[in-house]
């Protein structure tokens, strides 16, 4: 008997948390220049953050939810990554 070798691949969401600090006047001016960072993101340039995985709150994605998509991909690892299974299509 042969062994034969795959890898699937599983499209996931998962929230990221990034730590920053802010310096401001008062809180309330943070929080003022917090909100407007948001509405231009390029501000977030100015500031280190240090991003960390939150593994727990990875969530599973299904094709109705990638617009169609495949979320799960098997491929044969044998056979230089020959697709061989698809949940969805590939745009």
């Amino acid at each position: 008997m042969e062994t034969f070798n795959f890898y699937k691949d599983e499209k996931c969401t998962i929230w990221n948390r990034g730590h920053f600090q802010i310096d401001a006047e008062t809180y309330e001016d943070a929080v003022q220049k917090i909100k407007s960072m948001e509405e231009t993101p390029t501000m977030y340039d100015e500031v280190d953050v240090r991003w960390e995985d939150l593994p727990e709150t990875i969530t599973e994605l299904y094709p109705k939810d990638n617009d169609g998509c495949s979320t799960i991909e098997i491929y044969s690892d044998d056979k230089k990554g020959e697709l061989i299974f698809q949940n969805g299509f590939q745009p």
